[in-house]
């Protein structure tokens, strides 16, 4: 869900379809990042807005929590 029909930054661009997406690695924020733009290209979003990053410290490893709004937009 996109609470905005342009893209921040590129107001010409209007919003298709949005979508709530996240990743999660206990390896890395480089990992949880590349794991959520996997995925993102795998379902045909253009970028992803309002990124947000958590850390949830466990016993043994961190998990690292990425989210954010995935958006389409009209070509």
């Amino acid at each position: 869900m996109s609470t905005t029909d342009t893209i921040p930054g590129a107001p010409d661009r209007a919003v298709s379809k949005s979508r709530l997406a996240w990743a999660s690695s206990q390896d890395s924020i480089r990992d949880a990042q590349e794991q959520l733009d996997a995925w993102v290209a795998r379902n045909g979003f253009d970028a992803v807005v309002g990124v947000h990053l958590i850390a949830y410290p466990g016993v043994r490893v961190t998990d690292w929590v990425i989210y954010g709004t995935a958006v389409s937009w009209v070509r």
